[in-house]
């Protein structure tokens, strides 16, 4: 049975929505870097407050892209973690993902809008964070449905998973609501969601009651 015939008939493993995922993430994260701006000539930095302008404004552009490079790549991973324990789809997880993927192809987008103009423009900040947001709520989305599918198999400790990947769509509405007084600064709460992970799975391991089951 050919990709087309699998799709249509909703049986795609998790290896198969895993390559489209894959194909989808290294575009977006490659795109990011073409969108720091070179200096148009070399004479041009000559010019009398050019060159500290121009570092100015390549420090901001680099944050970014490493900022927007390193929230994707944890998106990516979290992918790949869920995709990994699924053993079927069907045709509405993977609506649900192209949907997140959808959102995926929007970030260099909203990103280079934030770098050019987010501090004259704050719209442009909120609707990079709202992106995110819907991102965050499809990957929750996802893993819950197919965790009451039954798509995950003998998978443990899916409560405490899905809960790990709900910081994401948390932190994204509370860079929503920061960047509202602080546009720029707002965009360091992501910065968290690592340690935030670590302690909750910490904590977690502590008091696991040995419920894994999402009723």
């Amino acid at each position: 049975m050919g990709f087309i015939e699998k799709v249509y008939e909703g049986n795609l493993n998790g290896e198969a929505v895993t390559a489209l995922i894959d194909a989808v993430f290294a575009v977006a994260m490659t795109i990011l870097v073409l969108d720091i701006k070179r200096p148009e000539s070399v004479a041009a930095l000559y010019v009398p407050g050019a060159y500290s302008t121009y570092v100015n404004s390549l420090s901001l552009q680099v944050f970014m892209f490493l900022f927007v490079f390193f929230v994707l790549g944890d998106i990516w991973i979290g992918q790949r973690h869920m995709l990994n324990d699924i053993k079927e789809t069907d045709r509405t997880f993977l609506w649900l993902s192209i949907f997140l993927l959808m959102g995926v192809t929007l970030v260099p987008l909203f990103y280079s809008l934030v770098t050019d103009f987010g501090k004259s423009f704050p719209f442009f900040t909120y609707i990079f964070d709202i992106n995110f947001l819907v991102i965050g709520i499809f990957w929750c989305l996802q893993f819950y449905y197919a965790s009451k599918k039954g798509f995950f198999g003998e998978v443990k400790h899916l409560r405490a998973k899905l809960t790990n990947i709900a910081f994401f769509p948390l932190s994204a509405f509370i860079a929503l609501i920061l960047s509202f007084g602080f546009p720029v600064e707002s965009n360091i709460v992501y910065m968290i969601i690592p340690l935030s992970k670590k302690i909750y799975l910490h904590v977690y391991d502590k008091f696991d009651s040995g419920d894994d089951l999402l009723n």
